[in-house]
């Protein structure tokens, strides 16, 4: 996340800073790599650092500032011409610094994963058949 995060602030720093359609151009497919790797990676990093429990839940409420932080970029952009690169940079380097404070706790891992283990021993799934369709039944 840092490396991903790192390329986009460096392209939307080079956007800000030269000039020419060709180095405007590559400045924007840097900064686009950046953040495309960055999305990628949000998929990993959820499944890997949060537990199976609070993963989709973890996943929902960031997707709700990222849906909050889209509906607020047209009006960024509508800023004067430094304003809305120098707020993308911005976000890129606050967001740099945020993921090198994400560390993947063991404790909390084992005891959610304790606690899973207690709740799917409660219940138990039967499988069975009824004529040509199958059905199941959850007997606890």
């Amino acid at each position: 996340m840092l490396a991903s995060f790192g390329v986009a602030a460096f392209g939307g720093l080079a956007l800000l800073l030269v000039r020419g359609e060709f180095l405007i151009l590559s400045a924007t497919f840097v900064t686009r790599f950046g953040i495309n790797c960055a999305f990628s990676l949000c998929y990993i990093i959820t499944a890997e650092y949060f537990p199976p429990i609070v993963c989709s839940r973890v996943f929902g409420i960031c997707n709700i500032f990222a849906r909050v932080s889209t509906i607020l970029s047209p009006l960024i952009a509508e800023l004067e011409a430094p304003v809305p690169m120098a707020t993308y940079v911005f976000i890129c380097m606050v967001l740099m610094v945020a993921s090198t404070c994400l560390k993947k706790n063991e404790q909390i891992d084992d005891a959610l994963q304790d606690l899973d283990d207690t709740l799917s021993m409660r219940s138990s799934t039967v499988f069975s058949s009824h004529g040509m369709g199958g059905g199941s039944q959850v007997q606890e």
